[in-house]
């Protein structure tokens, strides 16, 4: 099963748009995707979701890829419109892995829906991103994204409507040589070889577009969130949570990762030295998710 795309209407008559990875009959699990990105971020693991014993479902976030509008929503909203999709697909329990801008979501369902969650995990995830440690960490360019959406929200829309542009237009199944020149400038090596495999520069441009596909507002929302107070305590968090992570990510400095894990009690932080942001997940899913059947 890869890919599969259906949608829920919520109580108040809004829609949630997923797709479903895996197989049938697998573990329960949500997956949250990044920012931005969308239900089809799943599709950069390839065949690797096939064969791990989970039946993974992505939804898009409120105003994202096929999902309704939600005015002023939250996180607090994100964990009720989870528990509803879960109810809808008769989980009383499941598992919740986020991926980049998916972690504080994860959080947040952690720590708002403990009798259902069995299991919660990040992989270069998220959190803060108005933080100090992302000033001290970060080139500049790394941090413009979230400059933007704390300061120039409008001038974040902009940047937003180039990215869907060139998302789009991404049908390639590896990188030409200009985009190998940009994603040099921009990304470690890790992340440069994790996009040069077959089929992942075409599904994570995908993903993006797909995320942009109805518009920039809901993107925009989303990324406001990681630089405003998240509304929910982490620290009383008390479902096992697992956090992975790459020393060589430009993306999310692993100091504040380290700072927001070391606050989750019984939470435990993997590092994987040379790997970034992206060829974290690409690299290590399977690891992550067998991890997570333990």
């Amino acid at each position: 099963m890869s890919g599969t795309n259906a949608e829920l209407t919520l109580p108040v008559g809004r829609k949630l748009c997923y797709a479903e990875y895996g197989i049938p009959d697998g573990l329960p699990m949500f997956y949250f995707h990044g920012s931005p990105s969308s239900r089809l971020e799943p599709g950069m693991f390839g065949d690797e979701l096939a064969s791990t014993g989970f039946r993974i479902i992505a939804p898009d976030r409120p105003g994202i890829g096929g999902s309704a509008w939600q005015n002023e929503r939250s996180f607090t909203d994100w964990a009720e419109d989870i528990a509803h999709l879960a109810d809808h697909l008769g989980w009383p329990n499941f598992a919740l892995l986020g991926n980049s801008g998916g972690g504080p979501y994860v959080a947040a369902c952690a720590a708002l829906l403990p009798q259902r969650v069995t299991v919660a995990a990040v992989v270069s995830g998220a959190w803060r991103m108005d933080a100090p440690e992302v000033k001290a960490n970060l080139p500049f360019v790394n941090r413009l994204f979230w400059i933007l959406a704390r300061f120039f929200p409008l001038g974040l829309r902009l940047l937003l409507t180039t990215m869907r542009t060139s998302g789009a237009a991404a049908q390639s199944e590896s990188p030409s040589e200009s985009d190998l020149k940009r994603l040099h400038a921009m990304l470690p090596l890790p992340d440069v070889a994790a996009l040069s495999a077959p089929g992942r520069m075409k599904a994570t441009s995908a993903g993006i577009a797909e995320a942009l596909s109805s518009g920039t507002r809901g993107a925009a929302w989303d990324a406001r969130m990681y630089v405003r107070p998240f509304g929910f305590d982490h620290t009383q968090i008390r479902v096992p949570f697992r956090a992975f992570h790459g020393g060589l990510d430009r993306n999310v400095p692993l100091a504040l990762v380290k700072r927001y894990i070391a606050q989750i009690p019984d939470a435990t932080l993997e590092i994987w030295p040379d790997e970034g942001h992206l060829s974290a997940p690409c690299n290590h899913i399977r690891d992550i998710l067998e991890a997570l059947q333990r």
